[in-house]
């Protein structure tokens, strides 16, 4: 379990799902592999790690999504690119009983994953896991109150995107049908991702140092960091593309985690972009990481990991 400062406090339902590894790791692919091109099959040796290893997001997310757009108490909700179910867990918890959430993710091994974690709700209806994609969700038309897609916009074709949310979202005849594109974002120094790693960076000049360096170690050690990274693909042009002429709204949330060495590493394993053990510059990687957390960590054996939860959302306009 992470420990979550005060600033972030988690919904108490929101746990990291650790239960499901002793009882699902069969179901899992776990062979060390090149991350896919393909942003439907690249997590599927990291299950495990990703259900152990990755934060939830701020109650406030939720909160600030059901006032925005009036969601109905039987909101039906489209969790797109809902990986393993940590958003689509925290909309069930945070939401009332008769909302139901349809967790629509292409990669079988996450479903799988999703749909372990959240059997009771499936058992309930309110719960509906699907293989689909943001491009061909296969629901019928003006079905939707709300789309949502956490750390997974940047693997849309946004014009193919754009057109099945028109097609989905009901047609309320105001902004209370839309869509939420939301993240969770490392505090760090953006800038030096086009700088070379290495070590005459001066850490103590930069805003969040430990989250600086983990930043300077994947562009340095990741296998296609650079080019996956979606503060690289996502750009206000994107995000106008898809929401349309009447524009979208940001609002962010600190999301503060202090981790313990084992969780740090965790966290690094569960990118998709990393080395995996037998692959080349794994062994480096991990011995850089434990310097970095031998740097930055405090009295009690953590070290401070803070994201910036970033939501975009609004109408999804003609």
């Amino acid at each position: 379990m992470f420990s979550r400062t005060t600033s972030g406090m988690r919904s108490p339902a929101i746990t990291y799902m650790t239960g499901i590894l002793r009882s699902t790791t069969h179901c899992f692919t776990t062979t060390a592999m090149v991350p896919s091109n393909d942003s439907t099959t690249r997590f599927s040796s990291r299950v495990i790690t990703y259900v152990s290893s990755r934060p939830s997001y701020p109650p406030n997310v939720i909160h600030l999504l059901r006032d925005h757009f009036a969601l109905p108490n039987n909101a039906h909700i489209l969790d797109i690119g809902s990986g393993t179910g940590i958003l689509t867990s925290q909309l069930l918890h945070d939401l009332p009983q008769s909302c139901q959430v349809t967790g629509a993710e292409p990669n079988k091994d996450m479903r799988a994953a999703a749909e372990e974690q959240l059997a009771s709700e499936i058992k309930t209806g309110r719960f509906v896991s699907v293989d689909a994609t943001a491009e061909a969700t296969n629901l019928p038309d003006s079905s939707v109150d709300l789309i949502v897609a956490a750390q997974a916009f940047h693997w849309f074709d946004v014009p193919r995107a754009r057109a099945e949310a028109l097609r989905i979202l009901k047609k309320t005849g105001n902004a209370n049908s839309g869509a939420a594109l939301i993240w969770n974002d490392r505090r760090g120094v953006r800038e030096q991702h086009d700088k070379k790693a290495g070590n005459d960076i001066d850490y103590d000049k930069l805003n969040s140092p430990v989250m600086s360096a983990y930043d300077l170690l994947l562009v340095k050690r990741g296998v296609d960091y650079t080019k996956v990274d979606h503060h690289r693909k996502i750009t206000k042009a994107a995000l106008d593309s898809y929401f349309g002429p009447k524009g979208f709204h940001v609002k962010s949330f600190e999301n503060a985690y202090k981790l313990t060495y084992e969780q740090l590493e965790g966290r690094l394993l569960s990118s998709s972009y990393t080395p995996q053990e037998g692959q080349a510059g794994y062994e480096e990687m991990l011995a850089e990481l434990k310097e970095l957390f031998g740097r930055f960590k405090g009295s009690d054996e953590k070290v401070d990991f803070v994201y910036d939860t970033r939501v975009f959302y609004g109408e999804v306009s003609e």
